[in-house]
């Protein structure tokens, strides 16, 4: 992912209302995977769920403003 990572991290605390150090946690799992496709949508949800220690729902819910986010910055370019 080449956004900025201030801009994300801004969008990922609106937009999840989790924590600075959650947000940054998200980034990095993303940041781990240099194609993010629906592909390896569970891949990512596990993740979530593994590191943030939150639900599956919660999961869904964080990988789709992820997705939201990386689609938005692609249509920008």
């Amino acid at each position: 992912m080449e956004m900025n990572k201030d801009k994300i991290i801004k969008e990922l605390l609106e937009k999840t209302r989790k924590s600075n150090e959650e947000c940054d946690i998200i980034l990095d799992i993303l940041g781990k995977h240099k194609i993010i496709v629906r592909k390896n949508k569970n891949l990512l949800k596990t993740e979530f769920m593994n590191e943030l220690k939150i639900t599956e729902k919660e999961a869904d819910k964080i990988y789709n403003i992820c997705m939201e986010l990386i689609l938005k910055d692609f249509f920008k370019k």
